[in-house]
C-alpha cells in the first residue's frame, strides 16, 4: 500500500507546505501576513519579504481561484499605486522596503496553461509563478518547487552567474569571484538556484550554498558529519578561504564515491583512506584554483566589470 501525501492537494494543504517550507519557494522569503483585505472584496493571500527586502505579494492558484486571479493581480497593482505608504505605516516591524517595486508570485500545485498565458500577458505586473511539489519517500514528505513563469523558469538561476537579486556592487563582485572559483573546482557541478542563492551538488551530495541577504553574501559548506562551516564573503581573501573548505568537501565526496565503487578490503580502498593522498590531492587542486585568474571577458560573462587587481 502506498502512503499518501501528508498535505492534501487543497488550498489549505498548499499553505501548510508554504508555511513550513518557504525557503523551497525562494531562499530568504519571510511570511509577514496572511489574508490581507486591502479593500472590501479585494484580498491578497499573503504578504512576504524577500531576501533583498522587497515586498512580495503571494497568491495561490487552484481550480476555484484561477478564473478571478488575473483580475485580482491587476487590482492589487492598482491599489498599491496609492496604498503602499499606508502599508509601510501599518507594518513598520516588517522591515519591507515599500519604495521598491513589489513582486507578485503565484504559487500552486498545478498552474494550468490557460492561467500561465493570462499571467504572461500581465507584463506590467511582472508576475512570477512557481509550482510546488511534494512526494513521500520512505515515510517522509519531501518538498520542492519549480519556477514556471518569470526569469527563473529559463534556467538562468541554475548556473554560475551571480544571482539576479544581488544588486549591491561590492556583494556582486565578491559573489562573482566565489562563483568563478567554484566553476574552476568543477564546471559540471549540479546547481540549483533562485533569485538570491545557489546550491552546488556533486554525486548527489551538497557541497556548498551561497546566498545574498541584506547586502551580505554568505557561504555554507556542508559537512558529512557535524555542523556546516559558514563564511561571510567581504573580500577575495574570504572567497579563497571558503573555496579551500569547499575543495576539502569536494575531494571527500569524490573519495567516498571511489571507495564505494571498490571492494571494501581491496588495496585501492585502503590507499583511498590515506591522509597523505588526500592532502596531496587537496594541494594540487588548491594550486590549480588559486592560480587561475579571471579574465575581463569572464567577469563580463558574470555581469561584472573586473577589479584592477586580484
Amino acid at each position: 500500500m502506498i502512503s499518501g501525501p501528508v498535505f492534501p492537494r487543497t488550498r489549505a494543504g498548499l499553505w501548510g507546505l508554504i508555511e513550513q517550507h518557504l525557503d523551497e519557494v525562494e531562499y530568504g522569503l519571510t511570511l509577514i501576513e496572511r489574508d490581507l483585505e486591502l479593500e472590501p472584496g479585494h484580498a491578497v493571500d499573503a504578504l512576504a519579504r524577500d531576501a533583498g527586502g522587497f515586498p512580495v505579494f503571494l497568491f495561490t492558484a487552484d481550480a476555484d481561484s484561477e478564473r478571478d486571479l488575473p483580475a485580482r493581480l491587476l487590482a492589487t497593482r492598482g491599489w498599491l499605486a496609492t496604498g503602499a505608504p499606508f502599508l509601510r505605516r501599518m507594518l513598520p516591524e516588517a522591515q519591507i522596503d515599500f519604495e521598491q517595486v513589489p513582486r507578485t508570485v503565484v504559487v500552486g500545485f498545478e498552474i494550468s496553461p490557460r492561467l500561465l498565458r493570462q499571467l504572461s500577458d500581465l507584463q506590467a505586473a511582472a508576475v512570477e509563478a512557481v509550482r510546488v511539489c511534494s512526494i513521500r519517500i520512505g515515510g517522509r514528505t519531501v518538498v520542492g518547487s519549480m519556477p514556471v513563469l518569470g526569469a527563473g523558469c529559463h534556467g538562468v538561476d541554475d548556473s554560475f552567474y551571480v544571482p539576479r537579486g544581488v544588486t549591491d556592487p561590492e556583494s556582486k563582485t565578491v559573489c562573482a569571484r566565489f562563483l568563478e572559483l567554484m566553476r574552476r573546482v568543477d564546471g559540471d557541478l549540479e546547481i540549483r538556484g533562485d533569485r538570491y542563492s545557489r546550491e552546488f551538488r556533486c554525486s548527489g551530495e551538497t557541497l556548498a550554498h551561497v546566498a545574498s541577504s541584506q547586502n551580505a553574501v554568505r557561504v555554507r559548506v556542508s559537512a558529512r558529519l557535524g555542523r556546516a562551516t559558514e563564511f561571510e564573503l567581504r573580500s577575495f581573501a574570504d572567497c579563497e578561504e571558503a573555496i579551500d573548505c569547499v575543495m576539502r568537501r569536494y575531494l571527500a565526496v569524490l573519495r567516498d564515491g571511489s571507495e564505494t565503487a571498490t571492494e571494501p578490503d581491496s588495496a585501492e580502498s585502503r590507499q583511498g583512506e590515506s591522509g597523505d593522498d588526500f592532502a596531496g590531492s587537496l594541494g594540487r587542486l588548491r594550486e590549480t584554483v588559486q592560480t587561475s585568474h579571471i579574465t575581463p571577458e569572464e567577469y563580463a560573462a558574470l555581469g561584472e566589470a573586473g577589479p584592477d587587481n586580484d
